[in-house]
C-alpha cells in the first residue's frame, strides 16, 4: 500500500530542495576555493538524497562556488570562469557519453577531482540522479566581428538534468557589479525544462527588483521559478515576491533559502550535512504554457 501511495504522489507532485550553502573561503587561490565549495555541494546532495531518495531538483545560491570579490575586472575572469565555447560544446552534446570518465564518477569518488566546473556539476547530477540549478560565470573574448571587442563576462545560472543534459543557460539580466559582469542586450528569457516534466522560468538575485524577465514571464503564464541569489535578509523579499505574483518560487539565497507557493512558505524537511540544513519540499505538479 505504501508503495502505491508513493507512486500516486509522484504522479501529482515533485520533490525540490534548496541549498542554504554559505561560500567557504579558506584560501586565496580561487581554484582551491571552488574545489572546496564543490565538495560542499556534493555533501548537500548526499544529505538531501538520504532524506528523500526520490529528490527531483536542487537549487544552489548565487556566488556559492567562489567569493564574489574573487576578481575585480573583466580581464581576471578567464583565470577561472568557463569559456563560453566550452559551455556551448557541452550544451551541443548534452546527455551524450562524450566525456564518460569526467562526467560519471565511480561510486564513492568525488566529482570535484576532474574537468571544468560545469563538467563536475554534470557529474554530480548524474551520480546523484537529480536535476540541478547552480550559479557560476562564463566569458567570451571578442574581436569585434561577432560581438563588441573585448572580454565579456556573464553571471550565469545553469540548469542540468539527471541525465547530464545542459538544458538551460540563463544570463543574469540586471547587474549589481558592472565593472565585473556584463549584461545581455535585453533581459534573458530562459526556461529550464526538467527531466521530471516540469518547466521553470529562471532569474538571479538583483533581477528581482525589475519587471523583466521574471514578471514578464509570469504574465505570459509561467507559474514556477527557480532563483539563485545573495541578498541580505532575503526571505521576506522572496516570500513577498511569491505572494505579489502568485507564483511558486524555489529560492536558494546565500546562507539561507526557502520554497514559497503563492506567498505561503512551504513546509520543508531539513537534511543536515553538519553545517547548514538543506530544505526539502513537496510541490504539486503544474501545467505550463507552450515552452519558448
Amino acid at each position: 500500500v505504501a508503495m502505491l501511495l508513493v507512486s500516486a504522489e509522484r504522479e501529482t507532485h515533485y520533490i525540490a530542495a534548496v541549498s542554504q550553502h554559505q561560500t567557504i573561503v579558506n584560501s586565496k587561490v580561487v581554484s582551491e576555493v571552488i574545489a572546496e565549495n564543490l565538495h560542499a555541494y556534493e555533501e548537500d546532495l548526499r544529505a538531501a538524497k538520504q532524506i528523500n531518495d526520490t529528490l527531483d531538483l536542487i537549487v544552489f545560491p548565487e556566488f556559492g562556488l567562489y567569493d564574489q570579490g574573487s576578481f575585480k575586472s573583466h580581464d581576471q575572469a578567464p583565470n577561472f570562469c568557463l569559456p563560453l565555447e566550452h559551455v556551448n560544446a557541452l550544451i551541443a552534446h548534452s546527455g551524450q557519453e562524450v566525456y564518460p570518465k569526467t562526467l560519471q564518477a565511480a561510486e564513492g569518488s568525488a566529482c570535484n577531482q576532474k574537468g571544468s566546473v560545469l563538467e563536475r556539476m554534470i557529474c554530480l547530477a548524474r551520480t546523484y540522479s537529480v536535476d540541478i540549478v547552480f550559479n557560476f560565470c562564463d566569458f567570451e573574448i571578442c574581436s569585434g566581428d561577432s560581438c563588441p571587442e573585448g572580454t565579456h563576462v556573464w553571471n550565469v545560472d545553469y540548469g542540468l538534468t539527471r541525465f547530464g543534459e545542459v538544458k538551460a543557460r540563463y544570463v543574469k539580466s540586471h547587474i549589481a557589479f558592472p565593472k565585473v559582469y556584463d549584461k545581455p542586450q535585453s533581459p534573458d528569457h530562459v526556461l529550464f525544462n526538467t527531466s521530471f516534466g516540469q518547466t521553470f522560468a529562471m532569474f538571479v538575485c538583483y533581477d528581482i527588483a525589475f519587471r523583466d524577465p521574471s514578471v514578464v514571464m509570469r504574465n505570459e503564464g509561467y507559474t514556477q521559478f527557480v532563483y539563485s541569489s545573495a541578498i541580505p535578509l532575503g526571505r521576506p523579499i522572496l516570500k513577498a515576491w511569491s505572494m505579489l505574483h502568485q507564483a511558486t518560487l524555489i529560492a536558494s539565497n546565500l546562507g539561507e533559502g526557502g520554497v514559497y507557493d503563492h506567498g505561503h512558505t512551504v513546509g520543508v524537511t531539513a537534511a543536515t550535512n553538519g553545517k547548514h540544513p538543506v530544505l526539502i519540499a513537496t510541490l504539486p505538479r503544474q501545467e505550463e504554457p507552450v515552452t519558448l
